[in-house]
């Protein structure tokens, strides 16, 4: 009775401690900000950050720095302070009410410390709109610290929306409620120690001289998630229409060593007319499940080159389609024969896809099952292929829907460890 009345106690004293603990909120207008577009704020937005450091960064505070709405110019770089929060003015429909206006592309506007949050802003280039003349600018936000929060954020002409930097940084965080429109990447982490959490993020189009987007640049080569090293990502409804690819992991990190990621969960995502849905390159583990990939004439659903699928590899009740017949759906390449490779795919549907599998030489411990096929099939692009030296390879209980009869191309030498089990192939 006495330890559970000192239990009881400690919490009581610990609790009380933490609603004291003090609230820091300052207003940039306090500091001179005027937020009509025109007059330079970064030295408000700067004195307002000073306010708040050194002598507010005692145990546990919560440092405000409250926007209201308005648009800001900012010309130079703002460094939130330790455990702040940065705070604009949302309202509905995912707009936002505070602005941050870019103009000079030399900077990099936010540098997040450790557990700071950016909430609440539309960042907006207005010199960098131009979807056929575009610049190449630095990141709107660079990750810096470990636990960022990025939330009900939108943007407007970046370069890259938000990334760590050169280098990589343990900034792994929460990413969410996030849209707009950019020219290369939308968020791009390397170094990070920890799982990466993405929730309701759209890129959508946007920007001008749109007659021919099909040349610009965002159309051929933005990236809507980018990752060197990464202990885990944990995304689900995150959406890219035109592109390179929505999710790429890089063979390499920033500092050249191989790229090894913890499991990527991802669950009802969408990408449409972009090259790649998925790229991944490296050491991995991959949970996708509940996800629609749409690819450019010539593209691939998802592209994988294995170095080490550690922690498991498996596409479950995902939509693959193409503008027609010349896409992939899945390419797998052998980077590394590990005792740990494997694949498995489920539940999937291939519309229109030749091959829709496409395994290369020296596959092993593959399992394609309860699949549907829908296309054509010919002996030069048949709906599934088994590169050479493959093996252990299952497929069993898919349905084909072909419109001519060439549906598997095996080109493994050891062709009983090869098991084809209860497909159904309707012509």
């Amino acid at each position: 009775m006495k330890f559970l009345l000192a239990v009881f106690l400690a919490v009581l004293v610990w609790g009380c401690a933490w609603a004291d603990d003090p609230v820091f909120q300052v207003n940039v207008k306090d500091f001179g900000a005027k937020g009509d577009g025109v007059t330079d704020d970064t030295a408000a937005f700067r004195a307002a950050f000073a306010a708040l450091t050194p002598e507010t960064d005692t145990y546990r505070p919560s440092k405000i720095i409250r926007v209201p709405a308005g648009r800001y110019l900012i010309s130079d770089t703002l460094e939130m302070p330790v455990r702040s929060s940065l705070v604009g003015e949302p309202v509905a429909d995912r707009r936002q009410a505070s602005t941050i206006i870019i103009r000079d592309p030399g900077f990099v506007p936010i540098r997040m410390s450790h557990s700071s949050c950016v909430s609440g802003f539309l960042f907006e280039y207005p010199d960098n709109q131009s979807i056929k003349h575009c610049k190449e600018y630095p990141p709107t936000i660079e990750t810096c610290g470990i636990a960022p929060v990025i939330e009900n954020c939108a943007f407007s002409g970046a370069w890259i929306c938000i990334s760590t930097p050169k280098g990589g940084a343990n900034a792994p965080g929460t990413y969410r409620d996030i849209t707009g429109w950019f020219h290369h990447i939308g968020i791009r982490l390397d170094g990070g120690l920890d799982v990466a959490r993405f929730e309701d993020i759209h890129w959508f189009i946007g920007g001008t001289d749109r007659d021919d987007v099909a040349n610009s640049h965002y159309f051929k080569e933005r990236v809507g998630f980018q990752f060197g090293r990464q202990d885990g990502v944990m995304m689900s409804n995150c959406f890219i229409i035109h592109g390179r690819a929505l999710y790429e992991q890089l063979p390499v990190t920033g500092e050249g060593k191989t790229t090894h990621c913890l499991t990527h969960i991802i669950n009802s995502c969408w990408c449409e007319n972009v090259e790649y849905g998925f790229i991944f390159d490296g050491m991995f583990g991959v949970n996708m499940d509940n996800t629609v990939i749409l690819v450019k004439n010539g593209g691939t659903g998802i592209r994988i080159n294995n170095l080490g699928s550690f922690y498991n590899l498996t596409i479950s009740n995902t939509a693959f389609r193409g503008y027609n017949d010349t896409f992939t759906g899945i390419d797998y390449t052998v980077g590394e024969d590990r005792a740990q490779n494997r694949m498995v795919v489920n539940g999937c549907q291939f519309v229109g896809a030749s091959p829709a599998i496409k395994l290369g030489e020296n596959s092993k411990k593959i399992t394609i099952g309860d699949n549907q096929f829908i296309g054509a099939g010919t002996d030069e692009k048949p709906i599934i292929v088994i590169g050479k030296d493959s093996q252990n390879i299952i497929i069993r209980d898919n349905f084909a829907n072909l419109s001519e009869g060439k549906w598997l191309k095996n080109e493994a030498k050891g062709e009983k460890t090869i098991v084809l089990r209860d497909n159904q192939l309707i012509f």
